[in-house]
């Protein structure tokens, strides 16, 4: 509660960004904590951590190509429609009567972002994919105000954190990945 009432009172965030950042920061802390508990003798292992937060060490060679072929399709689809994605995000009457099919974009979006959840969640779980769709983004609207500058930055600030905290898991003695993406994230944010 205190870190949420600080971020709205000192940033321009809002609050179902605040929410969301603090709620994946907090959750992060908690599988780091978890997974330290599980290696001590009397920890008990359930398993529900790695669906919640995913299990990158076990990757194969064809999750990777999916998340390549995944990865390639939603940047052709951003790039093929992006003045339109601006125009209907900012003016949906005006996008309308310009012959823009506003819902057909939003359907292709949503689509989309169905995909990159189902192709995120061996890696870094449920919960934490929702956290890097919130984090990089709330960070990026509060350094700059351009689209173009935006939606570049906050794909940068996901690369960043998915190189930092797989690093950080590889240097941090059976650490996991997912939780210290978003970790990484949250101290970018």
């Amino acid at each position: 509660v205190t870190c949420l009432t600080l971020l709205q009172k000192y940033t321009p965030i809002r609050q179902d960004s605040a929410l969301g950042i603090v709620l994946s920061g907090f959750y992060a802390i908690g599988i780091c904590l978890l997974t330290r508990i599980q290696k001590m003798e009397f920890g008990n292992q359930s398993g529900l951590d790695s669906f919640l937060f995913g299990q990158a060490s076990a990757l194969s060679i064809n999750d990777i190509w999916g998340i390549g072929i995944t990865l390639a399709g939603i940047g052709l689809f951003v790039l093929a429609t992006h003045k339109e994605l601006l125009i209907s995000g900012f003016d949906p009457s005006f996008a309308r009567s310009i012959g823009i099919h506003n819902m057909l974009l939003q359907y292709g979006l949503w689509i989309l972002l169905a995909f990159c959840i189902i192709t995120s969640l061996q890696v870094i779980g449920v919960i934490l994919a929702s956290a890097l769709l919130i984090i990089p983004a709330a960070t990026a609207s509060l350094l700059v105000k351009r689209m173009n500058a935006y939606l570049f930055l906050a794909s940068l600030l996901g690369g960043i954190a998915g190189l930092g905290g797989t690093f950080l898991s590889f240097m941090g003695q059976g650490l996991p990945t997912g939780p210290l993406i978003v970790l990484v994230s949250t101290f970018l944010f």
